[in-house]
Formats: structure tokens, sequence, C-alpha cells
């Protein structure tokens, strides 16, 4: 699925802002775009679909993309340099990638830092003049349909959004 959010800060919000119509608020707004389940090598993967998308995204012009999860559909080696090669092609300097389960599976863990490198993401962004602070996770769980951020995360995680932050992304 592909969807874009443009996200207001919240303390903007709490300020009196209404958002009745956006265009009549000069705010400053953060346009991410997110793209999952692309599930590259199987069976219902359509490389000219993942390309519209694609091309759907780099037309909007995000501050920042995020790929979360089932970016394979099976984890094997020959599925990884196919979707490298094809999220290659969004033009986003600051694009997040997050594994699923389906990248998991076959040893698909090791390969995907391998290809894309760590599986979770803590980061500092500057967008339309805000500190963002981005942490992307990775729930999953070798050859197992199910995730879950375990109580190993939470440090990691509150220490991704510490300090002064103008918006938080999780």
């Amino acid at each position: 699925g592909i969807s874009a959010h443009r996200l207001v800060p919240p303390d903007l919000l709490r300020r009196g802002a209404r958002l009745q119509r956006a265009e009549q608020l000069i705010l400053p707004a953060v346009l991410i775009a997110q793209l999952s389940d692309v599930h590259v090598g199987g069976g219902r993967y359509s490389q000219e679909l993942l390309q519209t998308a694609i091309g759907e995204i780099n037309e909007a012009g995000p501050d920042v993309v995020v790929v979360a999860g089932d970016l394979t559909d099976d984890g094997y080696p020959d599925q990884y340099p196919l979707a490298k090669r094809e999220l290659e092609a969004i033009a986003c300097e600051r694009v997040i990638l997050v594994p699923g389960n389906h990248d998991a599976r076959n040893v698909g863990y090791a390969l995907f830092e391998d290809t894309f490198g760590a599986r979770d993401t803590r980061v500092r962004l500057q967008c339309a003049g805000l500190d963002v602070a981005l942490v992307a996770v990775d729930t999953s769980k070798p050859d197992l349909d199910e995730g879950e951020i375990g109580r190993e995360h939470y440090g990691w995680i509150e220490e991704g959004f510490a300090g002064d932050a103008g918006l938080r992304i999780f």
C-alpha cells in the first residue's frame, strides 16, 4: 500500500490553531510518504504497480519516505537485490526502511542488514524548519508471522525521543 500524510506539530495545534481549512493555515508541515507490502519476488508482486507508486511518491516530493515492511515476499537471497534496485528509484533523500515478517523469513533478517543496513532506525531530521525525531523499530521475528516490540527496545526507543523535538514520529 501507499499513503502520504502531512503532519502538523501537536504544539502548534495546542496553541489554538484550528484545522477548518488547510489552505487558511500557514503552519510548518512535514510530508511523509509510506509504502509497504511490496512483496518483491512473490506471485502477486507487480513491478509496474511498484514503479507507478514510486513515481507518485517522487511527484509528491515528500520530506521522508518510510518503507514499512515486507519489501520481499520470502526473504530469499534473489529477492533482496531486486527490492534494492526497485526502491533506489525513490528520489527522496530520507528513506527509512523497516523489515516486515516476510523479510525475516529464510534468514532474510540477515540479508536485510546486508542489503539495506540496520533493521531499526533512530534519526533526527530537519524538515520544514522543525527538528524531527523519527524512530522505526523492526518488530519481526525470524520465520514467524507475528512480531512485537520487546522490552529490550524500550530504552533504545526512549533515547530516540529524548530531548527537544518539534515533531516525534514512531
